[in-house]
């Protein structure tokens, strides 16, 4: 498999494959007040303890959550995502996480170009957990985003982030093992935009998930009192502000949310 850094191909590990659509990724938070000063190390270093920083790549994702009304996908713990990036458009199904075994949490991910065929898989699996959605109706061409709503879902969150990659290196090793995503998310309420800042460190290998954790403590020491981990993903985050905004507990200041809203937003989880 290949991605594509800054029009260079680099090849993914052959052992990518074998994860059978597991997704294995540790998070952390970084403070609003410190959002752009943290990225902006991130980006520039070229080792972080023993691993090295590789090549790097910017993307703006436009994300669309859907669900059930009332809801199925989420008191389960699924999540479906309609993902715009650049023309492309992808259908992404999570499932519900796991703790890995050296606490890098684990869950199911598969991530398909939108299609008819997508869709049933995505209908199979749920399937499988008694979640049953209605057949996808493509009688008259529409919109990957009409056709998830004549299927009788509906929109739960809307996100844009734009996301600096780096890929990662064991410092003795050529070998190419994880991802740091550095995202920085906009959600749109109507009480106003918020931003958050966070880093997904993701293993790309099978057994990776030590290498992840030791990179996420990497990063925890390298900005003390900037960054924490974050055990919560981005739709359950905009849920949680989504909420605090309506109910009137949401008090960051022109949108750039703290160490203390964070705080606040994980007592109310």
């Amino acid at each position: 498999m290949r991605i594509f850094c800054n029009m260079i191909a680099i090849e993914l590990p052959t052992e990518r494959a074998v994860m059978n659509d597991r997704e294995c990724e540790a998070t952390l938070v970084v403070y609003g007040n410190h959002g752009e000063d943290v990225f902006g190390r991130l980006m520039a270093i070229e080792t972080l303890g023993r691993f090295r920083l590789g090549e790097s790549s910017t993307l703006t994702l436009t994300d669309t959550y859907f669900d059930t009304d009332p809801p199925s996908l989420g008191p389960a713990q699924w999540a479906l995502r309609l993902r715009a990036l650049d023309e492309e458009r992808l259908l992404t199904l999570k499932g519900p996480a796991a703790p890995g075994r050296n606490g890098a949490p684990t869950r199911y991910e598969r991530e398909l170009a939108f299609s008819v065929e997508a869709l049933s898989e995505v209908c199979d699996k749920l399937r499988e957990s008694a979640i049953v959605l209605k057949a996808p109706v493509t009688e008259t061409p529409a919109s990957p985003e009409a056709i998830l709503l004549a299927m009788g879902l509906s929109v739960l969150q809307r996100r844009t982030t734009r996301r600096w990659v780096r890929l990662l290196y064991q410092e003795e090793r050529p070998q190419l093992f994880g991802e740091m995503a550095l995202d920085r998310v906009e959600y749109a309420f109507l009480s106003g935009t918020v931003v958050h800042y966070e880093v997904e460190v993701e293993s790309l290998v099978e057994s990776g998930d030590r290498l992840v954790m030791d990179v996420v403590n990497e990063i925890a020491t390298t900005c003390p009192g900037a960054a924490r981990r974050w055990d919560y993903g981005k739709l359950v985050t905009g849920r949680i502000l989504q909420e605090a905004g309506r109910t009137g507990r949401l008090r960051c200041r022109e949108g750039i949310l703290k160490e203390e809203d964070y705080e606040r937003m994980e007592r109310s989880m």
